[in-house]
C-alpha cells in the first residue's frame, strides 16, 4: 500500500488514498529483465495496482480468470520465444485462481475464522 506524501499533494490530488502498489524488489527485477532483453520480457499484472508511468506501453498483460486473458498471455509467451505447448490442451484455461489477487491486503481478522457466539 502506498500514497503520495501529503506535503507533495496538489489540490484535489486523487492519490491521497492508499492504493495497492507493486513491491520495490519486483520492480527492480522487472527493470533488470527489461535491461537484459526487453523483447522477451512480459509483465504479468494481477489485480488492480497503482500504474507505473515509466512502464506504460511496455509488454504487459493484466491477467484474470478468463480464457481470453490466459490465451493472450500464452500468445505473448510464444511471441517472446518461449517453448510453449498449449495448442492441444485446455486444462490451463481454468487452472489456478487469479481473482484472489483482488482481495484487499488488510482483511478483517475474523474473515476466515468468524466468531461463534457462545
Amino acid at each position: 500500500m502506498a500514497r503520495i506524501g501529503t506535503r507533495y499533494l496538489a489540490k484535489d490530488e486523487p492519490e491521497e488514498q492508499l492504493t495497492l502498489q507493486v513491491r520495490p524488489n519486483v520492480m527492480f527485477e522487472a527493470g533488470m529483465a527489461f535491461g537484459v532483453d526487453p523483447k522477451r520480457t512480459i509483465l504479468v499484472e494481477l489485480g488492480k495496482t497503482r500504474d507505473i508511468s515509466d512502464m506504460a506501453g511496455m509488454n504487459a498483460v493484466r491477467i484474470d480468470n478468463t480464457v481470453a486473458k490466459r490465451q493472450l498471455l500464452a500468445s505473448r509467451l510464444k511471441t517472446a520465444g518461449c517453448d510453449t505447448h498449449y495448442e492441444d490442451q485446455i486444462d490451463w484455461h481454468s487452472a489456478g485462481d487469479f481473482e484472489k489477487a483482488n482481495l484487499p491486503p488488510d482483511e478483517p481478522k475474523n474473515m476466515y475464522f468468524p466468531l461463534i457466539p457462545v
